[in-house]
């Protein structure tokens, strides 16, 4: 124990001589920190670092309590020396040691005063998922009177309620009566309870409802009398189930009116209130004038998400997308891990409501992949079959000819084409490329690392300043189950940006991601806390890449066997045959250099992207 403590001494006293010279630097010479910023970040990420790798050596309460007054001081200092990307790191940190202290050890919290005036300095500038469970950890007893947030719990829960309604009634109901019948197709009693548990609170028993979905309570006595999964016969509820969804089934509407959705929302008393605009992600000092009464439905999307409109104080408008049906906890996990991982990438706002919906930052001036494409070829006459399951069967020379033909319909440079027109000059074309091969090469990052499926033509973005945004990320660690490419790099993406930046730009992350393998898989675990234990005990593959364990082609044979699925013997074997001069490893970690070359050749390889689906468009 002694030496321990020594050991415990020692490297907090190191800890608090590096961060007391940085905080120096930083307060006599702001030229000086703008410029030693890689520094600042890589000062924090070693403290953290040092506390984790101690954290191990000993349960004992009290030396814990000692390591978490030091992940305190870190935080601390990343906000005094305004590294916010340091603080987002070394709080999820922190957050993430709570949580495993709290979890073994449930008693006095001795520490507590000294953690919540750390979080009440470090919340103004984080990402709302890491204040969210800030304060989750505080809980309203120990953060009571702190920051004015008594008592503001049940606003907040207010209106998670209340944007919950901002949906299509009848669509919405139906979908659930779908939901409910896989589950008994499935045998699934926990599914069931589930999904009609979220159904009821959802569409039956929030306060807020207003008169169209109190339409829906004629149905209410009919779904309340098969709740229980065992109170009746499965044949008997499915056919009740089908009988509810045919008369569920009416013309989509293209629009809704607030008023009708929910009150409560087009009420005047929501004005300029503090908790609506944190829910929103608003920034500091704005806040919500109004709501606009027309809530729009985009009918050409299978599960109809809805937009709606606020007003702000300061004159302008802001879109939100209410979407249900995907894993919104799964979504905002791997967009908060992306922002810590890569500080520099821009992001958006996810807001899980509930277990299955979630509010959704609109990006404005963002276009489809496919239809900027579209700007410049005609994509239209292109005649696609939509069977593809067998396409795995087919010989191989068939299926890259049928491939080569589809790429010969779609010039590669219509892309770029497309970027150059959308630009107004030389200079801005030239800054346009620079954004798009940042952006491309950051997303190919994550995609891969996290093993982000449906990357198709239509969940990629690209900005008015040419940067890329994917969306929809709850399609996560899936790690090729889903396609084999691991990010979306196709021709017409390669042809709009310089192939070696992009690989020399992959090495550049990947390499910054790996010397801070610790702390960065920590903040990883952190973010992932909220979400299934199935899914975190996935990250394994994440931890492996980091680690340099694996090369990509591994997790995703791995991945393939682990969740079976039609013909995943023949994709292994077409995997093997790609990869057939890379030699597997397993006591020496993987350079850099291999993982990106692996990851590149399984994204860009004609064998691999002539079995990849239709829907996912490879040759665009």
């Amino acid at each position: 124990m002694n030496n321990i403590c020594l050991s415990l001494e020692f490297s907090e006293r190191s800890v608090d001589e590096a961060l007391e010279k940085m905080n120096e630097q930083c307060s006599r010479d702001e030229e000086l920190y703008a410029g030693s910023k890689k520094i600042v970040h890589d000062t924090l990420h070693l403290a953290m670092t040092c506390y984790l790798e101690l954290w191990t050596e000993n349960d004992d309460v009290e030396y814990h309590n000692s390591l978490l007054r030091g992940m305190s001081r870190v935080v601390r200092r990343a906000v005094q020396c305004a590294a916010q990307d340091g603080a987002g790191a070394a709080l999820g940190t922190l957050l993430g040691a709570l949580l495993r202290r709290d979890r073994a050890c449930r008693h006095t919290h001795d520490v507590a005063d000294d953690l919540l005036a750390t979080l009440e300095c470090a919340l103004p500038r984080l990402q709302p998922f890491a204040k969210c469970a800030a304060l989750q950890w505080a809980g309203p007893a120990r953060w009571a009177g702190r920051a004015g947030a008594a008592g503001r719990a049940g606003r907040a829960d207010m209106f998670r309620r209340c944007l919950q309604l901002l949906c299509d009634p009848h669509h919405t109901l139906a979908s659930y009566c779908r939901e409910l019948a896989h589950a008994l197709l499935q045998n699934d009693s926990a599914l069931w309870d589930k999904t009609f548990t979220i159904m009821s609170e959802k569409l039956f028993e929030n306060p807020y409802l207003g008169t169209d979905f109190l339409r829906l309570g004629k149905y209410k006595k009919t779904l309340y009398e098969i709740k229980h999964y065992d109170a009746m016969d499965n044949n008997k509820k499915l056919k009740i189930l089908k009988e509810l969804e045919g008369l569920l089934q009416r013309p989509p509407q293209k629009t809704l009116r607030l008023s009708q959705l929910c009150p409560a929302l087009a009420a005047r008393d929501v004005r300029h209130d503090p908790d609506l605009a944190e829910l929103l992600d608003l920034p500091k000092g704005l806040s919500v004038v109004s709501f606009d009464e027309q809530v729009c439905v985009m009918t050409q999307s299978v599960r109809r998400p809805c937009v709606v409109a606020a007003a702000l104080s300061d004159g302008s408008r802001r879109r939100f997308l209410h979407k249900r049906g995907d894993r919104p906890r799964l979504d905002a996990a791997v967009l908060h891990a992306a922002e810590a991982l890569l500080p520099g990438l821009a992001t958006y706002m996810v807001k899980p409501l509930s277990e299955d919906c979630a509010l959704i930052e609109y990006l404005e001036d963002h276009i489809q992949l496919d239809s900027l494409i579209a700007e410049s070829c005609d994509l239209s006459q292109m005649n696609v079959p939509r069977d593809d399951e067998e396409l795995i069967l087919r010989p191989a020379a068939a299926a890259l000819h049928a491939f080569h033909a589809r790429c010969d319909a779609a010039p590669a440079h219509a892309l770029r084409k497309s970027l150059e027109k959308r630009s107004s000059s030389l200079e801005d074309f030239v800054r346009k490329k620079a954004r798009f091969l940042e952006t491309v090469a950051s997303t190919t990052l994550l995609c891969w690392l996290f093993g982000v499926g449906d990357r198709h033509t239509q969940n990629v973005l690209v900005g008015a300043a040419g940067g890329v945004a994917c969306v929809d990320w709850a399609d996560a660690l899936r790690h090729g189950a889903a396609e084999l490419p691991p990010a979306r790099l196709t021709r017409t993406v390669l042809a709009a940006l310089d192939a070696r930046l992009l690989e020399s730009r992959l090495q550049q992350q990947l390499s910054e991601l790996r010397d801070s393998a610790t702390i960065n898989i920590e903040v990883i675990k952190f973010a992932f806390t909220w979400t299934e234990e199935k899914v975190i005990q996935k990250l394994k593959y994440v931890e492996g890449f980091l680690n340099g364990k694996y090369l990509p082609h591994h997790v995703t044979k791995m991945a393939l066997r682990e969740q079976g699925g039609k013909h995943f013997t023949k994709y292994i074997e077409l995997l093997d045959e790609v990869f057939d001069d890379y030699k597997d490893r397993e006591d020496e970690q993987y350079t850099v250099e291999e993982q990106v070359s692996c990851l590149l050749r399984q994204c860009t390889d004609p064998r691999i992207l002539s079995v990849t689906r239709y829907g996912w468009q490879p040759w665009l």
